[in-house]
């Protein structure tokens, strides 16, 4: 799979120097190799309230290799509209064909019809782009605002109509031969408050991968014929190429254009770009004739303060950076109707109940995230100091002299360099030259002077590697890590060629799986959403036990899962449970 990303980059590279703003078709031979994806994104339930949180896990497949999962793309953009406006957009990390995260709805949203569309960059360098669309009803139960134009009322009393569930059950057993359900003694019946378990049975060879959710049936929640295998069942191969986009192989490629009053004087300039908070996210580029760059980041999670720096310009006037917008922003051309009926009413009241004691209660603490780690810089162990455990001096170069010999300062050239020692294959010992690159809470700091003036009353710990790194064009031996307390990079903000942006980085990949131990005890368990496992990977004819507590709330719940073979085959069961 390195071998067909790099194939994939070189093709790009290939077709861009000759595109100028044009695209670029790809020829017949190589279309058949290039990876078609698709998406498909599985929602803990079909419909929400306004200030709900819609959990979601996305599957990523290759139309070109008979929709088994694709290991191309490593980020997917979602974006959730309504017929009157985008209201949101998220990001989520992909790893081999398999995203999560979740998204707290905001209360403001009126009710109506919205959609939810999924993609990556990837899907858009098709001449006829597939793109991810799915239908999710909103209801604001505690304002009358409605999408304009988007939601009709209807008087009919068949209770079908409202109950989704209910409406399609006859199509939804897509899976005999893939999963199956065993319960154990006590059946399908338990009592409210109660741990309850099954076992998810893979009745295939092939490992599988699913999303398993549990929740209450009511006539709120609708399901249809959007599913996975009506979705990823039967995919259309790629119709061919052509290269619009970079393709997010290794994560988002981050890219922008810079202005200044002078700007042959920027072309080659060197620009760093960091993530506050994280000591491996520092990237090194170069801006191209027209002030454009491209930066190439690993996957890095929630929304964060990016540092832009330009180390040599300090003599440019008037500069200033644009970074281009993440999101493609096509919005849907159609919006069904949502039609409402009073049959719904009490099914409405029951989980505004259930959200507003949620959010008073904040009760998102029982939600798990999983919070991958890839250190793409530092791989060394490093030597660190915690300064709580020496004795505290008034200024930063009494604590580098009195107690850390791997560093000191030197001038030259009427400049202020921190140098980290190294030991040679000999243990012969000697000192880095200039090119030591300095960080405080992950942000460079080229001029090695202003580490001088932060209090060291603030700084919590100093971490020393003594390797040598190449970050894109430039080559530092050894780096120092300076992290504070609050990890707010003080006196950092103030320099005139520093930009600090606000960025969404990906969505936590999180699930939600409550046992007996781990609710309040002092709150009430109204819960409607009982369990959510956006990743549950089985071996083949292996089960995979699934645990969850009850809540308070009784009557009929449903476990719905979705997911995908080895091979490809989508499926798609559920079975009920009966809360007494």
């Amino acid at each position: 799979m390195k071998r067909y990303k790099f194939l994939m980059i070189a093709a790009f590279w290939c077709v861009s120097e000759t595109m100028n703003g044009q695209s670029i078709p790809v020829n017949n031979a190589e279309d058949t190799i290039i990876c078609a994806e698709r998406i498909y994104v599985a929602t803990d339930r079909g419909a929400y309230l306004a200030g709900e949180t819609m959990w979601l896990s996305l599957y990523c497949v290759d139309a070109n290799d008979g929709g088994t999962l694709s290991a191309t793309s490593e980020v997917a953009y979602l974006e959730f509209y309504n017929a009157s406006d985008l209201v949101l957009t998220a990001k989520t990390w992909l790893s081999k064909g398999r995203g999560a995260g979740s998204i707290e709805l905001p209360t403001a949203l009126p009710t109506g019809n919205y959609i939810l569309k999924a993609y990556t960059k990837h899907m858009y360098n098709e001449l006829v782009p597939v793109i991810f669309e799915k239908t999710i009803p909103v209801y604001n139960a505690l304002t009358n605002d409605r999408v304009e134009d988007n939601v009709a009322v209807s008087h009919l009393q068949d209770d079908s109509f409202t109950t989704g569930f209910r409406l399609h059950e006859l199509s939804m057993g897509y899976s005999d031969s893939i999963v199956g359900f065993a319960f154990n003694e006590g059946g399908v019946r338990v009592n409210a408050g109660q741990n309850f378990s099954f076992l998810l049975e893979n009745k295939t060879l092939d490992n599988i991968t699913t999303n398993v959710s549990v929740f209450r049936k009511d006539s709120v929640s609708v399901f249809g014929a959007n599913n996975i295998v009506n979705t990823l069942g039967k995919l259309d191969v790629g119709a061919g190429f052509r290269w619009h986009y970079l393709p997010d192989l290794e994560g988002e490629v981050i890219s922008g254009r810079v202005v200044c009053d002078s700007p042959l004087d920027i072309n080659g300039a060197v620009m760093s770009f960091s993530v506050v908070g994280e000591p491996s996210l520092v990237f090194m580029t170069l801006l191209d004739r027209t002030g454009g760059f491209e930066v190439y980041t690993p996957p890095f999670f929630g929304n964060r303060k990016v540092v832009v720096e330009f180390p040599y310009l300090n003599d440019v006037t008037g500069l200033d950076i644009l970074l281009d917008d993440s999101y493609i922003k096509e919005a849907p051309t159609y919006f069904p109707k949502l039609l409402l009926n009073e049959s719904i009413a009490s099914s409405l009241l029951e989980r505004s109940i259930e959200m507003q004691i949620a959010h008073r209660c904040g009760l998102d603490t029982i939600y798990q995230y999983v919070i991958p780690y890839k250190d793409p810089l530092l791989k060394s162990n490093p030597v660190v100091y915690k300064l709580d455990d020496y004795v505290r001096f008034p200024a930063m170069q009494e604590v580098i002299v009195e107690f850390i010999p791997e560093l000191r300062y030197r001038k030259r050239e009427g400049k202020t360099y921190l140098q980290v020692r190294l030991t040679n294959e000999f243990r012969a010992l000697s000192f880095a030259d200039q090119g030591t690159l300095v960080l405080l809470d992950g942000v460079p700091v080229f001029d090695h002077s202003k580490i001088l003036e932060v209090d060291p009353l603030k700084i919590e710990s100093i971490s020393i590697y003594t390797d040598e790194y190449s970050i894109g064009h430039l080559k530092f031996t050894g780096v120092v890590i300076f992290n504070t307390y609050n990890g707010n990079h003080p006196g950092i903000s103030g320099e005139k060629n520093t930009f600090i942006k606000d960025f969404d980085g990906m969505l936590y990949p999180s699930f939600m799986s409550v046992k007996m131990k781990d609710y309040p005890e002092n709150l009430p368990d109204l819960r409607s959403l009982l369990y959510w496992n956006p990743m549950c990977n089985i071996d083949g004819k292996s089960s995979r036990e699934i645990v969850f507590k009850t809540s308070s709330k009784k009557g009929e719940f449903i476990i719905l899962v979705e997911g995908i073979s080895a091979n490809g085959n989508p499926f798609f069961d559920y079975a009920e449970i009966t809360v007494l």
